[in-house]
C-alpha cells in the first residue's frame, strides 16, 4: 500500500514539475516568436520565482505544497 502512494506521489510531482517547465519553454517560445529577439531576462524571473517559493517554504508559509 506504501508503494503504490509513494508510486502516485512522485507522478504527480514529477507532472507539476514538468508541466512548470513546460510553461516556462511555453513563455519563452512566444516571446521569441512575436519579437524574434531572445529574451534572457526570462531564465531569471523564474529564478526569481524559484528561490521565492523556497523561502517561503522553508518558513513555513507554503505548508499546503508539498
Amino acid at each position: 500500500m506504501i508503494l503504490s502512494q509513494e508510486i502516485t506521489r512522485v507522478l504527480v510531482l514529477g507532472a507539476i514539475r514538468s508541466g512548470t517547465l513546460s510553461l516556462l519553454a511555453l513563455g519563452f517560445t512566444l516571446i521569441y516568436g512575436i519579437s524574434g529577439v531572445v529574451n534572457l531576462s526570462y531564465g531569471s524571473f523564474f529564478m526569481f520565482s524559484t528561490y521565492l517559493f523556497y523561502v517561503l517554504g522553508y518558513y513555513g508559509l507554503l505548508s499546503s505544497i508539498p
